[in-house]
């Protein structure tokens, strides 16, 4: 399999292989070099807990105004 570098130096993982690693936004690769090869192995250490996310949630003092935005997707 081949990939390419993008400008900000990531590479993309082709979906076939995360799937069988399991590899799932968060999960922390370790990389490691063995002469001429680039290893990437999955650590056992745990980046995110789950439901962790990266921004803030703005919650607004009336909850109602929120649900106004999506009323015309409601039965």
């Amino acid at each position: 399999m081949v990939t390419k570098i993008d400008r900000f130096g990531r590479i993309l993982i082709p979906k076939k292989l995360r799937k069988k690693f399991g590899l799932v936004p968060g999960v922390a690769l370790e990389l490691a070099e063995s002469e001429n090869q680039i290893v990437l192995k999955v650590s056992k250490k745990v980046v995110r807990k789950i439901g962790e996310d990266k921004g803030q949630i703005e919650i607004s003092d009336d909850f109602d105004v929120p649900l106004s935005d999506f009323e015309e997707y409601m039965p």
